[in-house]
């Protein structure tokens, strides 16, 4: 039942985008153990955007929020923010709050590699490292939002349906600090992330930012990168990053 409901919901992230027109990494966290009838309101939408916002560079992409703040779509079975940068119309930027526990997201650059340069289903590793960091962000914090403990899982993926597309990957140069072509390959096989964790009361940031960085890894690998360009390595020692000892939910309703 649940491989079939991440399937629906994979199938629903990518129909609400254009992925016919340009190449979208599209991210989906599920809290496994959320009631399937539960659906995120409007306030709750919110409020997960407020406390990312408030605890973690959210988001941590080229696509940021506004002082102006931003509006949510309402929809009977979920709630869409769209972001966008007025200087670079290329770039946008979705966060979805579904039902049963999903909370999407979808980040396209519409080819545009930078400044007058633009190859169609370009991917840049930082843009996928960022909504990466970006889902578990927002998944832990839906999850604390709510009070729910449990299993979390977190997909990353390309969309791109045009005709014949290929995608084309690409990582930043340490040494001289220019984007240089990784490989290519058709959509189906493009790098992917399926991993998770399980949220219990006692859970540390430390200990999600080992997870997180352990599958930026695992990213960085599928680009034949040795290690993430965006998502850093946990902190050695008691450092004040991390704040308190374990992460504190907003109230015990659901989960395990």
């Amino acid at each position: 039942m649940t491989d079939d409901i991440v399937t629906l919901a994979r199938r629903q992230a990518e129909e609400s985008v254009d992925a016919r027109e340009r190449a979208w990494i599209i991210a989906l966290a599920h809290m496994a153990e959320m009631p399937q009838e539960h659906v995120f309101t409007v306030e709750e939408a919110r409020d997960v955007i407020d406390v990312c916002d408030a605890t973690a560079v959210f988001p941590s992409g080229p696509v940021g929020l506004t002082a102006g703040g931003f509006d949510i779509e309402e929809n009977p079975d979920f709630q869409l923010i769209n972001l966008a940068v007025a200087s670079a119309p290329h770039l946008r930027y979705q966060i979805g709050f579904g039902n049963a526990g999903f909370v999407a997201l979808g980040l396209t650059r519409s080819g545009v590699i930078d400044e007058g340069i633009t190859r169609a289903g370009a991917v840049l590793l930082s843009d996928y490292e960022s909504v990466l960091g970006d889902v578990v962000t927002v998944g832990i914090a839906a999850a604390l939002q709510l009070g729910y403990t449990g299993r979390i899982d977190f997909h990353v993926w390309i969309a791109y349906a045009a005709p014949g597309a290929t995608c084309t990957y690409y990582a930043l140069d340490a040494e001289n600090a220019q984007l240089y072509v990784t490989g290519e390959s058709s959509p189906d096989e493009s790098p992917a992330v399926h991993g998770g964790m399980v949220l219990e009361e006692s859970t540390t940031p430390r200990q999600i930012h080992t997870e997180l960085y352990a599958l930026g890894c695992g990213l960085a690998a599928s680009f034949g990168v040795p290690e993430p360009q965006l998502i850093q390595p946990p902190l050695e020692g008691d450092h004040e990053y991390y704040g308190p000892e374990v992460l504190q939910p907003k109230r015990q309703t659901t989960g395990a």
